[in-house]
This record gives C-alpha cells, sequence and structure tokens, in this order.
C-alpha cells in the first residue's frame, strides 16, 4: 500500500513539476515577445527624429498598414503614407519625440499592442501625444500593421 501511495504522490509532483516548467516557458515567450514590440515602439518614435528618412521609416510597417494621424480620416495606407513622408516631413521634419508610460499588451505569438505616450522636446511641430500601434509578425520580423495617434494637451 505505501508503494502505491509514493508511486501517487511522485507522480503528481511530477506532473506539477511540469506543468510549472511548461508555464515558465510560456512567461518567456510573452517577455521575448514584449521585449521585441517594446524595441519596435522606440525604432518607431525614433525614427521620427531629426531628418526623416522615408525608405528607414517604411521599413517598420507592414505592407497592409492603416495610419490614422490625430484625428485624421480615412486611414492612410502604406503607399500613401510614403508618398506623404516623401514630399512633406522628409525635408522639413525636426522632431525629438521621447516615450513614457508604455504598456504592452500580448494577444499571441503573431499579434501585440503598444501605447505609449510621447513628447517632442523640440515642442513644436509634433508637441505631446498618444499612439497605439498593433503589431503582427511577417517573415520572423514584427511590423507595424496600425497605428492610432493623437495629441494631448498638457497641464
Amino acid at each position: 500500500m505505501n508503494f502505491k501511495i509514493s508511486f501517487c504522490f511522485l507522480l503528481i509532483c511530477g506532473l506539477g513539476s511540469f506543468n510549472l516548467s511548461a508555464q515558465s516557458e510560456a512567461d518567456k515567450q510573452i517577455d521575448k515577445i514584449e521585449s521585441e514590440v517594446t524595441q519596435l515602439a522606440h525604432e518607431w518614435a525614433a525614427a521620427w527624429n531629426g531628418k526623416i528618412d522615408p525608405n528607414k521609416m517604411m521599413s517598420l510597417y507592414h505592407p497592409d498598414m492603416k495610419y490614422f494621424w490625430r484625428g485624421t480620416y480615412p486611414a492612410g495606407d502604406y503607399d500613401g503614407f510614403k508618398q506623404f513622408l516623401s514630399e512633406n516631413l522628409s525635408q522639413t521634419a525636426n522632431y525629438q519625440l521621447t516615450v513614457s508610460n508604455m504598456d504592452i499588451t500580448v494577444i499571441d505569438e503573431n499579434t501585440a499592442i503598444a501605447f505609449f505616450q510621447f513628447k517632442d522636446q523640440n515642442e513644436d511641430p509634433f508637441g505631446s501625444g498618444a499612439a497605439t500601434l498593433v503589431m503582427t509578425k511577417k517573415n520572423a520580423d514584427w511590423k507595424v500593421l496600425y497605428v492610432h495617434e493623437s495629441s494631448i494637451q498638457e497641464e
């Protein structure tokens, strides 16, 4: 009888350890995704700084991207946004964005959302705002699929 109790105890302990190690692997995967998505969000903000390089900026985006810029409607798409960058901002931009209050939500292994506030240290023309970036994995690289950006009035 003691053998059966000992065997059951060992079996339960072994299954418990298996579940803990599986959970820890899932946590590691979430941590990895959060780190990668955070890095892309910072790259997105940094791509606005100084003279904008439209090709570098567009390398962050998924080809099916949509961009809601400060209340504009309808949303811009990849080609329209690239044209806008090339014609309007690549020569005149002088932003110096810093990011704060980042919050990452991992939906699954290929989808995540980053929300954060940003501030243009030059104050003008960007000022302060908030951005939501929906990101997806494309060919093992994270890309921005959707941007919603809005202004924030500072007190």
